[in-house]
């Protein structure tokens, strides 16, 4: 035979999720223990013993009126009586582009602009779009290794 702590175990892991915290707290010795104690939480002794929750909502805050909100004031346009969230007055539409490699394209071509005369200064973006500028006696492709050298 098993010794006793696996024996609980093994029935422990049988026992529905929702009790089985509820039995192990109980610190059974055996199985025994653990059925008796898994039978008293099903049948609802267990949680009648337990403290209850207060649920009441103190007196006080059921007089409380709504919200005065003549003198609040709208963030967006200074208007009162309203919240920002709650603004109906025209917002600006904002102009976004639709596809981003379309932005990127952009953003190349002036960075070629910006590329001198003599082709030896090669400008480079980095993540912060702080120009990097790197000599480069000769066009080359830029590889990983190159990235890495200039940041």
């Amino acid at each position: 035979a098993l010794p006793d702590k696996y024996t609980v175990k093994l029935f422990l892991n049988r026992l529905r999720k929702n009790i089985i915290l509820s039995v192990v707290f109980t610190y059974p010795k055996n199985v025994d223990e653990a059925i008796k104690a898994a039978k008293y939480i099903e049948s609802g002794q267990y949680y009648k013993q337990q403290s209850p929750v207060s649920t009441q909502i103190s007196e006080s805050n059921n007089d409380t009126k709504a919200w005065n909100k003549k003198d609040i004031i709208c963030y967006h346009y200074q208007e009162k009586g309203h919240y920002s969230k709650e603004c109906i007055s025209e917002k600006p539409v904002y102009q976004r582009k639709s596809n981003k490699r379309e932005a990127s394209y952009v953003r190349l071509e002036v960075e070629r602009k910006r590329q001198s005369e003599s082709r030896k200064e090669l400008i480079l973006r980095s993540r912060n779009s702080i120009d990097e500028f790197m000599e480069v006696e000769t066009p080359q492709i830029i590889t990983p290794t190159l990235k890495k050298k200039v940041k």
